[in-house]
């Protein structure tokens, strides 16, 4: 981990860092002005062929997807509290998981159930062991961040026998 940390006046910066990361690279920049009378933020986050599934169970204890990802964050916020710079915060997300899985779901099975209810057939049973999941080939998702709001421009899943191309936003 290469780690460098300026403070001095109200401005902070940390990085250029960069870091070998559960199987993958880290590199990033973090800024924080707090000379202006509204305090600036700027992240410029990047992974490189990072085992998602470990760093989504240690970042936020859930096993809900597995895979190899490259995303790529640059956004900005000004503010004077953490929650008015999540509010503010703009900028760009672009994340590419391959050969991974959704777990907790197999959207297949359940698209199978579907078919077989509307032709008022009775569904045939999940097979295999273990939880429910979807294998994907690919999940892209590319869009922003738009005054705190996730905007999904594009969202794409692919597996081998579905393909999924969507768009949204989410306000937490």
């Amino acid at each position: 981990v290469v780690m460098p940390l300026v403070a001095k006046d109200g401005h902070v910066r940390l990085g250029p860092t960069q870091a070998r990361l559960y199987g993958g690279t880290y590199n990033g920049d973090i800024v924080l002005d707090a000379r202006p009378v509204q305090a600036q933020q700027s992240l410029n986050e990047h992974l490189h062929g990072t085992d998602i599934g470990a760093l989504v169970k240690a970042a936020f204890d859930s096993a809900r997807i597995s895979g190899r990802a490259d995303a790529d964050v640059a956004v900005t916020g000004v503010g004077n509290t953490d929650d008015a710079i999540k509010r503010s915060l703009n900028g760009k997300i672009d994340v590419n998981v391959k050969q991974g899985a959704v777990v907790g779901v197999d959207v297949v099975y359940e698209l199978q159930r579907v078919n077989a209810l509307l032709k008022r057939q009775v569904p045939a049973a999940r097979t295999g062991t273990g939880p429910a999941r979807t294998n994907f080939n690919a999940l892209q998702m590319n869009g922003g961040l738009d005054k705190g709001v996730l905007r999904i421009d594009d969202l794409k899943m692919e597996t081998d026998f579905l393909k999924v191309h969507g768009k949204g936003t989410l306000d937490t």
